[in-house]
């Protein structure tokens, strides 16, 4: 009775195992071949350590302590222990207060308890405050500690893999989270856009409807004040001379001729289309040699050649904004202005500047807002990725617009002027 009591409290069974179970037991030793997770046996008998460490030492790697404060020191320095399997007389603290401290510090390893005199009350503490996997009486059969130790190991893999999952499905959360935040601000901004392109559009309408009502609006008029006038002098009954009628014709066509003009440049304000014909370049000095000769303004202007440095689509908004920075330039200014265009590190750069004749007639007006025009020109800038930057301190008003060019072509500068 001695002896046998002896053996149970050594935890291990001299049963003998047959053919089969010998086979069973040898085809699991060799299933994970170098990918042996850790196991903590604590137990202050060396037998039963010996005798496990024999047993599992091919599965498993088996790191062993004789008490409960070696098996914690052991347990803060490998923090990648699968399983701890305890004794629960460990002295002078129990398996279920060891196993209760790994639960507080590593919930994900799995617990299992030990014990030849465990009654109902530890078994409640042990499930209570240890959270234990699985709890084996002594003796220990070999062949049914394997299956535990085999489910829980699956069990420590399968947490493992689900908390990896689970940290990449957070990770790919926040992603998504910025990129729709990123996505909303984007829509801000483009409704922002949309909004002020809007209403620049508008105001380019309100502009043209009071260029209509006023030029062609008194060319009109003077027309038909000559026509009524010409009538009068055929209903008065009176002679007619030769001289008088080509007078009045001759009249007429001048003002036939004004309403063309204005009509034509009117036209060639709202559609660029001689980009398609002269390209960007030409259709730019175009552009300024109108606007010397129509606003009176004396232009020096440089440039560098531009048509290699966008694609066909931008041309025109590139086009666009030297168009409506001239008029709102031109507008802000004195009667004499330069205007350069340079290239430098892949950019695009248009610089206006009023030279100081040009500052000292805008004199008192440097802190007047920027007009629709300006405003047009800056989201126009912001469309193709560009600045804007006004500078009204010094000795005058200048105005730099920074382009993205979409070749980084190496052009020398090309200087020159037209004074229309």
């Amino acid at each position: 009775m001695v002896d046998r009591r002896r053996q149970v409290r050594r935890g291990w069974s001299r049963r003998r195992y047959g053919p089969m179970e010998q086979q069973h037991m040898s085809r699991d030793a060799g299933r994970l071949p170098g990918r042996r997770v850790k196991i903590l046996l604590v137990d202050p008998d060396p037998v039963n350590t010996g005798h496990f460490v024999a047993t599992f030492g091919e599965e498993y790697q088996v790191l062993t302590a004789a008490g409960g404060e070696e098996a914690l020191e052991i347990f803060a320095g490998s923090p990648d222990i699968a399983m701890v399997l305890c004794d629960q007389q460990l002295g002078s603290m129990s398996g279920v207060e060891l196993l209760a401290e790994v639960y507080a510090r590593q919930p994900e390893t799995v617990r299992i308890i030990i014990t030849g005199y465990m009654d109902v009350s530890d078994i409640i503490d042990a499930i209570n405050k240890g959270h234990i996997y699985q709890y084996v009486l002594k003796p220990w059969d070999i062949v049914q500690l394997r299956l535990i130790l085999d489910q829980a190991r699956q069990t420590w893999l399968l947490t493992r893999e689900n908390r990896t999952l689970c940290d990449r499905v957070r990770r790919y959360e926040n992603r998504l989270r910025r990129a729709s935040e990123e996505l909303a601000r984007s829509d801000r901004r483009l409704a922002s856009l949309s909004s002020s392109l809007i209403n620049g559009q508008e105001d380019e309408k309100e502009q043209l409807a009071t260029r209509l009502s006023e030029d062609l609006g008194q060319s009109l008029t003077g027309l038909k004040l000559q026509i009524k006038l010409l009538e009068n002098e055929i209903n008065s009954g009176g002679e007619l001379s030769r001289e008088l009628i080509n007078g009045n014709l001759q009249l007429l066509r001048g003002f036939l001729n004004e309403i063309i003009d204005k009509i034509r440049l009117l036209s060639s304000s709202l559609s660029p289309v001689s980009i398609d014909d002269l390209g960007l370049d030409a259709a730019i000095a175009e552009l300024v040699r109108r606007f010397s000769r129509r606003r009176k303004v004396d232009i020096a202007f440089a440039a560098t050649p531009l048509d290699r440095l966008f694609l066909h689509p931008k041309k025109k908004l590139v086009y666009r904004i030297v168009q409506k920075a001239l008029q709102g330039f031109c507008q802000r200014n004195g009667d004499s202005l330069q205007v350069r265009f340079d290239t430098r590190d892949g950019e695009m750069v248009l610089t206006m500047k009023a030279d100081r004749a040009g500052a000292q007639a805008m004199a008192g007006n440097e802190a007047r807002p920027l007009d629709h025009t300006m405003v047009t020109v800056g989201e126009l800038v912001n469309m193709l990725g560009g600045s804007l930057h006004l500078d009204t301190s010094g000795d005058g008003e200048s105005m730099v617009v920074t382009l993205p060019v979409d070749s980084r072509v190496p052009v020398p500068v090309v200087g020159g002027a037209d004074n229309g």
